[in-house]
């Protein structure tokens, strides 16, 4: 089996660096590839990969799974850099006693839909939401921060947070609604204390 291996270790993981050269061999003379994966002293390579051939019998069963899951980790590790360039070019930052004092505005409470944000043990399961996504230009800072459960976290996505609001708060109770409602408006109340005293 043909593949193109990329010339050095550099942004691929040690275990797809170890099935090449575990498994893998040059296209051209068929000797192993070497550990740090530079190019065959053959001299047959061209381009800035080396082509590299492993047993057809292990494409499957091996070499699929493997290819798969380090795809995700690059795109992963993408992703994560795209993020933490947006929040940079769009600014702000906050502190952990900041969160806190949301936390407790929030009375412990997803912004969202009211799930509690603290487990019975204490511990804390809530994720710092960007109420407008980075994406939209949406601030790091305090000012534009909610929390809420990694459920809806998750389900929001690079939605607006005022059209998330909407669309959870149709399938709450009318009680859980209107406990919502005045908290987020104290914590509307809050950051407007805030602004004014920057």
């Amino acid at each position: 089996m043909l593949w193109h291996a990329p010339e050095t270790v550099l942004g691929m993981s040690e275990e797809f660096a170890s099935f090449i050269s575990g498994w893998c061999g040059c296209h051209y003379c068929h000797d192993a590839v070497s550990k740090n994966l530079e190019k065959c002293d053959c001299g047959e390579q061209r381009d800035p990969y080396i082509d590299v051939e492993f047993p057809a019998e292990i494409f499957d069963s091996i070499f699929i799974p493997l290819h798969q899951k380090e795809s995700n980790r690059q795109l992963s590790a993408i992703k994560s850099n795209n993020r933490k360039n947006r929040i940079a070019d769009n600014g702000g930052s906050f502190t952990k006693e900041e969160i806190a004092i949301i936390l407790q505005i929030q009375e412990r409470r997803c912004y969202y839909c009211g799930d509690l944000l603290i487990t019975p043990e204490g511990k804390n399961r809530f994720h710092v939401d960007h109420f407008v996504p980075l994406l939209d230009g949406g601030r790091n800072d305090i000012f534009n921060l909610v929390l809420a459960c990694p459920e809806c976290n998750l389900k929001k996505g690079g939605q607006d947070g005022g059209t998330f609001t909407r669309s959870v708060s149709r399938k709450l109770d009318i009680e859980m609604r209107e406990q919502l409602k005045a908290m987020r408006r104290n914590l509307r109340l809050h950051k407007k204390k805030l602004e004014r005293t920057l």
